[in-house]
């Protein structure tokens, strides 16, 4: 069962969702069906569940598989994880250790 913080933490972005997309109608909620299944406990790792949760987040991803050139040099990115947001569905080869700094780069 998820913890006190992740429910105060879901219903947050329920709120936050439900006014950005301005779907907050009297007494009906139309949100993403991936927030849905993210409340229930399903997973979501699709683009698409992405892009229904986070339109934001993934016009810049896009906008990041689409660059034409080399992404390191260009763009000097690294993986960072935002504290407290460490779990086991993050691959191991992109899990940055205190003395290491994994850069985003064409390949990955």
């Amino acid at each position: 069962a998820p913890s006190s913080a992740l429910w105060h933490e879901l219903v947050g972005v329920l709120i936050g969702l439900a006014f950005n997309s301005r779907q907050l109608v009297g007494n009906r909620c139309r949100l993403p069906l991936a927030f849905w299944r993210q409340l229930l406990g399903h997973s979501v790792h699709s683009r698409e569940d992405m892009a229904e949760l986070d339109p934001s987040l993934s016009r810049s991803l896009d906008a990041l598989m689409q660059h034409e050139g080399d992404v390191e040099r260009d763009l000097a990115m690294e993986f960072a994880l935002p504290p407290g947001k460490l779990t086991g569905s993050t691959p191991p080869s992109l899990l940055p250790t205190a003395s290491s700094v994994i850069m985003v780069t064409n390949e990955n």
